[in-house]
């Protein structure tokens, strides 16, 4: 049973990290745009493709949007499977932290930043 769990454990761990790589390439983007521009870019005021470090970070956030939706779909049918394979000795804690990061990257998807990013 200990290695079931533990085998859970790095899963949930593993597709924790993909929300993260996207949050961070997100906000990167932003603050070095911020940076360029001496202001805080906002919606319909500067297209971001006209940046010069757009062309830097596009791949980059293009993949890890990608791979973390594709990591989202997998969370949740793993979350689901977990919850129903281990009902009675759930552990939380990778639960959680993996909640966290799926959760920020969920906000940042509905924010002015990413919305300004899509202009």
């Amino acid at each position: 049973m200990t290695k079931n769990i533990t085998n859970w454990r790095v899963l949930f761990y593993t597709l924790a990290c993909f929300p993260w790589a996207f949050a961070v390439t997100i906000i990167l983007f932003y603050l070095k745009s911020e940076i360029e521009l001496g202001n805080s870019p906002l919606y319909a005021q500067i297209d971001p493709v006209s940046l010069s470090s757009y062309h830097e970070f596009e791949p980059y956030i293009h993949l890890t949007f990608s791979l973390w939706i594709y990591t989202f779909l997998g969370w949740l049918v793993v979350l689901i499977l977990y919850f129903y394979s281990i009902k009675n000795k759930i552990d939380w804690m990778p639960v959680i932290v993996s909640s966290i990061g799926h959760f920020i990257a969920l906000v940042l998807m509905f924010s002015t930043i990413f919305e300004w990013y899509l202009d």
